[in-house]
């Protein structure tokens, strides 16, 4: 435990919790978007799903991505 404590600072946590934060907001912004658009049938709503996991995904590659960048950057 304190050899964890030596090697985890704070912000390690800190932006930890930060990028949860932000994939949370947009994978529900991508599943509800992706909801809205579904029309009627299975069918729709199969391709629907489909699209919203990938686009979810991308998303979320791409924010991290950029958090990584940005947390190098500030050097957090």
């Amino acid at each position: 435990m304190q050899e964890a404590y030596d090697i985890l600072a704070l912000s390690d946590v800190v932006t930890g919790l930060v990028k949860s934060f932000a994939f949370s907001i947009l994978i529900g912004a991508v599943g509800c978007l992706r909801g809205l658009q579904t029309g009627q049938g299975a069918d729709s709503v199969g391709r629907q799903t489909t699209s919203a996991v990938v686009s979810g995904l991308f998303l979320i590659i791409f924010a991290d991505a950029n958090f990584t960048v940005i947390f190098h950057v500030f050097d957090w």
